[in-house]
C-alpha cells in the first residue's frame, strides 16, 4: 500500500474516476462491496468462484480477477509458439470470448524477454509464486511491469498509490452506456460499438464526454438478436454444442444497481462508436473531455 507504480495515464484516468459520487441532491453514490477474489480450483487461486455458472458469470464479465490474469501471464510463460491459456474456471464444452475480463485473445508471437521475465519472478507455464495464498499476486511481476512503464519512451505515466483510489468518483459511472440498433456485429467488442449514453439529469458535457471514453454502466444487450457480444464464454466446438442459458440472460444486468431516481432514462445523449471519441479525443482529467462539443441533449 505505501508502494508507488506506473501507470499508463489512460488506465490511470479510467481508475481514477471510480469511486463514491455525489449526485444531484447532494446524496453520496458508494461503491458495493466486492470479495477478494480467492477462490481456488486446481491449484490456482485468484478466481471469482469454482466455476463460471448462471451465478457468477456477471463477476467474470464485468470485475477483472487475478486468476484470469494469472492464467494468461503463465501461458505466456510458455516456450510454445501460441500457448494457450487454461481457464479453470470455464463450464464444460466451453472456451473464452474476449468478453472474460483480462481475456485479449490468442496468445501470438512475443519475445524471448517475456519468458525469461516472467520465470525470474516464479511465473512458468505449471506454478506461479504469490506472496498471499490464494491471490495470484505476483508483487515482482507488478515491480518489473511498473519499472518498464517508467523506462518506457512510449507511455506517458502517473505514478499511482493504491490507497488513492477510489476514494472520489466521477459521475460519469452513473451514466448508461447502451448499445443502439446501429451494431450489425453480434460479437464486436464493446470498446467497438456504437453506444447512446443515457442518464437520469441533465450531466455537464465533460461528464457525457467521459462516459463515451470510460463506460462504465455497462449495460449487457443484445446485438443483431444475439448474445455473443457480452458473454465470457462460448461453444468449445460444433460437435458439442453449447447455448448461452437462458437465466444467464435474465439476470445480465442485476449486478447495476443504482439509488431510486437515479436509474430514470430521461436524458440521452447522440450515439457514436466508443472506438471513434477513444482514437478523437485523448482522455486527460475532466478538461479534455470537455472538448467533446457534439454531443447534445433531448427530453425523452
Amino acid at each position: 500500500m505505501q508502494q508507488d507504480y506506473n501507470v499508463p495515464q489512460p488506465i490511470y484516468l479510467f481508475l481514477k474516476e471510480i469511486g463514491e459520487v455525489k449526485d444531484v441532491t447532494g446524496k453520496t453514490v458508494h461503491l458495493a462491496d466486492h470479495t477478494l477474489p480467492v477462490t481456488v480450483v486446481q491449484g490456482m487461486g485468484g478466481y471469482h468462484s469454482q466455476s463460471i455458472n448462471a451465478a457468477t458469470h456477471n463477476l467474470y464479465e464485468e470485475i477483472p480477477s487475478l486468476g484470469i490474469c494469472g492464467d494468461i501471464v503463465m501461458a505466456e510463460s510458455s516456450d510454445a509458439a501460441t500457448p494457450v491459456a487454461n481457464f479453470r474456471v470455464l463450464p464444460q464444452q466451453t472456451k473464452a470470448t474476449r468478453a472474460l475480463c483480462g481475456n485479449f485473445g490468442p496468445i501470438g508471437t512475443r519475445k524471448e524477454e517475456v519468458r525469461i521475465l516472467l520465470n525470474s519472478v516464479g511465473v512458468t507455464p505449471t506454478s506461479f509464486d504469490e506472496v498471499i495464498g490464494g491471490t495470484r499476486l505476483n508483487i515482482h511481476l507488478i515491480q518489473k511491469v511498473s519499472d518498464y512503464f517508467a523506462g518506457s519512451p512510449t507511455f506517458r505515466n502517473e505514478k499511482v498509490k493504491l490507497d488513492a483510489l477510489t476514494v472520489e468518483g466521477d459521475a460519469a459511472q452513473l451514466i448508461k452506456s447502451v448499445p443502439t440498433d446501429e451494431n450489425v456485429d453480434p460479437r464486436a467488442r464493446w470498446t467497438n460499438v456504437v453506444i447512446r449514453p443515457i442518464s437520469a439529469v441533465a450531466n455537464e458535457t465533460s461528464t457525457l464526454g467521459a462516459s463515451y471514453l470510460m463506460g462504465y454502466q455497462l449495460a449487457k444487450m443484445p446485438i443483431a438478436d444475439s448474445n455473443a457480444n457480452w458473454c465470457c464464454v462460448e461453444q468449445a466446438s460444433d460437435a458439442h454444442p453449447w447455448a448461452i442459458p437462458p437465466e444467464w440472460i435474465n439476470n445480465r444486468n442485476d449486478r447495476r444497481a443504482v439509488p431510486p431516481g437515479m436509474e430514470i432514462e430521461r436524458f440521452v445523449s447522440i450515439s457514436d462508436s466508443q472506438r471513434n471519441r477513444t482514437n478523437e479525443y485523448r482522455p486527460r482529467p475532466r478538461r479534455v473531455a470537455s472538448r467533446v462539443q457534439l454531443i447534445q441533449f433531448e427530453l425523452v
